[in-house]
């Protein structure tokens, strides 16, 4: 059995296990830095979709995407939608060039940040 005095000293560590420890002040640089990394992750999470809306940006400014038009005949809208899918191929391979060189960059930025 036992005794009352012997509790004390089982539960002791079991306390201290449990006991919060003491947390840290962390420094203002590395909350903002923690900050900026959260931010450039979100940015490359939004990348591809940016780069995509550049694109179609571009492309409006390009070439003509409206629906057909009742005035328009299916052989005049089939060529401005071929006119459109060409300019988005030539236009793709640069903004895929775009896309790369801003995911790097964040990356870097990340990897600056974290190898401190």
């Amino acid at each position: 059995m036992i005794r009352p005095s012997n509790r004390l000293f089982l539960l002791l560590p079991l306390l201290l296990l449990l006991a919060p420890m003491p947390v840290a002040a962390q420094s203002p640089e590395l909350v903002q830095a923690k900050a900026r990394v959260v931010e450039l992750n979100k940015q490359l999470d939004r990348l591809d979709d940016t780069i995509a809306r550049e694109l179609e940006a571009a492309l409006v400014g390009q070439v003509d995407t409206r629906p057909k038009d009742e005035f328009e005949t299916t052989a005049e809208y089939q060529a401005r939608l071929a006119a459109a899918k060409e300019a988005r191929e030539q236009l793709a391979p640069e903004y895929e060039r775009k896309k790369a060189d801003r995911r790097r960059a964040i990356q870097e930025k990340i990897e600056a940040l974290t190898s401190k």
